[in-house]
C-alpha cells in the first residue's frame, strides 16, 4: 500500500514537472496517471503554440485526456485597437499660442499614425493672426517707400490685417525752383539758375571801380528761378581818377563833353564802360571806321569826338547810315541828302555816308 502511494506521488510530481517544462518551451505534455489519475494537459504561450499533451495511462484507472493546444505568441506593438493620443511637433512653448495647436495620432495596425490636424509656427503674414505663434499679430511686416521728390510717400505694409499698396503723390509739371524736386523726376530745380528768394551781391561796374569812392555792390534776388536785375546800383559818378561808369544795365550816359569807352570795341549787351573826355582836335587821315552808333567816321578820333566808341568787328551798312553803298548808286547820296566819301583804301569806290551830328559832311583830304 505504501509502495502504491509513493508511486502515485512520484507520478504527480513528474506530471507537474512535465507541465512546467511545457509552459516554458511553449509545448504541453501529459504524463500517465499513476493509480488511475487523470493527466494534466498543460497549454503554453510563447513564440510558437504548444503541442497537445498525451494522456497518461492509468494504473488501476482510466486513461488521461489530451492536453489543450498552446496560444500563438508575438510582439505586442506600439498601440492596440482604436487608441488615440495628442501630438505636437512645434517648438516648446508655442502650443496653444496664436494659431498653433496640437493634433492627434490614431492607432493603425499596432502603430501610431502621423500627427493629424496640428498647426505649428509659420511665417507671419498680413491677416490679423499670430501665424508664428509668438503672441503678436502681423508684426515685422515692414514699410514700402515709392515715388521721388515731393511725390515720395512711405506706407506700412500691413494695417489691421490688410496689405497696403504704395501710391506716389502727384507732382508739379515743372520745377518751382524752390529747392525741391517738384516734378518728381529725381532731380532738384533742373533748369533753374537759382532758388526762389535767394539773394546775392552783385556789381555791374568796372571791377576797378568797386568800393572806390561812392561805388558799392548792389543786391539781386532770385525770382522764378532767375536772378532779377540788381535792386540797387552804384553812383555813376564814381571810380578812380574821377572817371565815371557808363552803359551797363542802367544805361548810364556820359556828359555831353564825354564819350563812353566800352570794352572790346562796342562791348556786348549791357556792357559797362568808363566815360572819357571827347577829343578837341583830330588828324585829317581818313581810313574810315564804323562807330558804335552805326555811323561812318574818318577815324576813331572823329568817332570819339562825336561821342561814340569805335567798333572792332562791326561793318557799317547803308541801311543804318554807313559804308556799303557807292555814291553813284545811292539815290539819297545823289540827291545830296547824304555825303559821298572816299573809303581811303585802294580799290574801294567812294562810299555814301550820313552827315555828322551837326548836319555837315565829315571832312576828308
Amino acid at each position: 500500500m505504501q509502495s502504491l502511494l509513493r508511486s502515485a506521488v512520484v507520478g504527480c510530481l513528474v506530471a507537474v514537472a512535465a507541465a512546467a517544462v511545457g509552459c516554458a518551451s511553449g509545448e504541453s505534455s501529459g504524463t500517465p496517471a499513476v493509480g488511475g489519475g487523470t493527466s494534466i494537459g498543460g497549454s503554453g504561450t510563447g513564440a510558437s503554440g504548444g503541442t497537445s499533451g498525451t494522456g497518461g495511462s492509468s494504473v488501476g484507472g482510466g486513461a488521461g485526456t489530451d492536453g489543450g493546444a498552446g496560444t500563438g505568441g508575438g510582439w505586442p506593438g506600439e498601440c492596440s485597437g482604436a487608441a488615440e493620443q495628442p501630438c505636437y511637433g512645434g517648438p516648446a512653448g508655442t502650443e496653444g499660442v496664436g494659431e498653433c495647436k496640437a493634433g492627434k495620432q490614431v492607432c493603425e495596425n499596432g502603430k501610431w499614425s502621423a500627427c493629424q490636424g496640428e498647426v505649428i509656427p509659420a511665417d507671419e503674414t498680413c491677416d490679423k493672426r499670430d501665424n508664428d505663434c509668438d503672441g503678436l499679430e502681423d508684426e515685422d511686416q515692414g514699410q514700402t517707400t515709392c515715388g521721388k521728390g515731393v511725390c515720395q510717400v512711405t506706407v506700412e505694409n500691413c494695417v489691421a490685417g490688410v496689405a497696403q499698396t504704395c501710391t506716389p503723390k502727384q507732382g508739379s509739371a515743372t520745377e518751382q525752383c524752390d529747392g525741391t524736386d517738384d516734378n518728381c523726376d529725381g532731380q532738384v530745380d533742373e533748369g533753374c539758375s537759382c532758388t526762389n528768394g535767394q539773394t546775392q551781391a552783385c556789381y555791374t561796374g568796372a571791377p576797378a571801380t568797386k568800393n572806390v569812392g561812392e561805388c558799392s555792390a548792389g543786391t539781386q534776388t532770385c525770382s522764378g528761378g532767375k536772378w532779377e536785375q540788381q535792386e540797387s546800383f552804384p553812383d555813376p559818378n564814381c571810380g578812380d581818377s574821377g572817371s565815371k561808369v557808363c552803359g551797363g544795365l542802367a544805361g548810364v550816359l556820359c556828359a555831353d563833353d564825354e564819350w563812353c569807352d566800352l570794352p572790346d570795341g562796342c562791348g556786348y549787351p549791357d556792357a559797362q564802360g568808363v566815360c572819357k573826355p571827347r577829343p578837341q582836335g583830330c588828324t585829317a587821315d581818313c581810313p574810315g571806321v564804323c562807330g558804335c552808333d552805326g555811323k561812318f567816321y574818318c577815324n576813331a578820333c572823329g568817332a570819339n569826338a562825336a561821342g561814340a566808341d569805335v567798333s572792332d568787328d562791326k561793318s557799317c551798312m547803308s541801311g543804318d547810315g554807313g559804308v556799303g553803298t557807292s555814291c553813284s548808286s545811292d539815290t539819297e547820296c545823289v540827291a545830296g541828302l547824304k555825303c559821298c566819301y572816299p573809303c581811303g583804301q585802294a580799290g574801294c569806290t567812294n562810299q555814301c555816308t550820313v552827315p555828322m551830328g551837326n548836319g555837315e559832311c565829315p571832312m576828308y583830304p
